[in-house]
């Protein structure tokens, strides 16, 4: 996979994850309407931050086996900067949206704040689950590679560990969200460790993208139309390159934008939730500047 078109593929995912999560809070009367109903029915437009999700955790699987491969072992050095990125972006989120609160919001001030911060959730009891997921994944990805080990057996492990998170995650009653894309990762390990063979056999990922889009036609299966959209994404990008400066910003960006859309759409942004296209475009308006933003004061701070 061609690096720039795989940023520029989170940069489009990432916006469709925003534009949900934004249509999700909005009030706009068109929603209320059966002409919406019927859209959002024919589109299943309610899934696609799911299926953007689990491109997400494919390109994180794939990216993270080739980086580790590279590097041979886990060092501290390496672990340090892999989880000071997730962990920046979450204070981040704090701050802007304590400044929020303060100046805009006063009625959020509340003690359960702190409980909030300190079980890795965000303000209003937003549980921030993919955070504490890709959290967790980095975390194994990272453990397995400071063992000795074969990276094919690292690949299976995490696959073996994914089926059984999937399987406790379910049979505990969670929210789908919490487990339908996790088995996108380990395929996406997988797809790094085969790279060279799927490259000279492109037909197998155009297989696995048709068994997984007849699972998701003829069971109900959680697990199959995020496979399914992953595989769809990269066979896409393959053949039609994304290149677009905009759309790479946001895809480096991509982990700002999804913790800093709380504070966007639920404060900055709250005004126009009236209108659904206002609010969306200026949710992702919002992210952007904020994360041009603070790119901008670290790249000041480092020179």
């Amino acid at each position: 996979m061609d690096r720039e078109a795989t940023y520029c593929l989170r940069g489009v995912c990432i916006l469709i994850i925003v534009m949900g999560h934004a249509s999700s809070s909005a009030t706009d009367p068109l929603m209320q309407t059966a002409a919406w109903q019927t859209f959002t029915d024919a589109t299943h437009y309610w899934e696609w931050g799911t299926w953007a999700t689990g491109v997400f955790f494919l390109l994180s699987g794939y990216g993270m086996t080739l980086s580790l491969d590279r590097l041979g072992r886990t060092t501290w050095a390496y672990a340090g900067r892999k989880l000071w990125k997730l962990l920046e972006a979450y204070l981040l989120l704090w701050v802007v949206y304590m400044a929020c609160i303060v100046l805009l919001r006063r009625d959020l001030l509340t003690s359960s704040l702190l409980t909030d911060l300190l079980s890795l959730g965000m303000p209003q009891g937003v549980d921030a689950w993919f955070f504490k997921v890709i959290l967790a994944a980095y975390v194994l990805m990272l453990l397995l590679w400071a063992v000795p080990m074969n990276t094919r057996w690292r690949v299976v492990t995490m696959g073996v560990l994914a089926v059984a998170y999937y399987a406790v995650m379910r049979q505990a009653g969670a929210g789908p969200w919490w487990f339908n894309t996790i088995l996108c990762q380990p395929l996406g390990m997988w797809m790094a460790l085969r790279r060279d063979w799927l490259s000279r056999r492109p037909w197998w990922t155009w297989t696995a993208a048709a068994v997984c889009l007849a699972g998701s036609l003829l069971t109900s299966a959680a697990l199959f139309p995020p496979l399914t959209a992953s595989l769809v994404a990269v066979l896409a990008v393959w053949l039609l390159p994304l290149h677009n400066r905009l759309l790479h910003f946001v895809g480096t960006g991509s982990l700002y934008f999804y913790l800093l859309e709380e504070p966007a759409y639920h404060c900055l942004v709250r005004p126009l939730s009236d209108s659904l296209p206002l609010y969306v475009v200026a949710t992702w308006t919002a992210c952007a500047l904020l994360t041009w933003g603070w790119l901008g004061v670290k790249a000041k701070k480092r020179g």
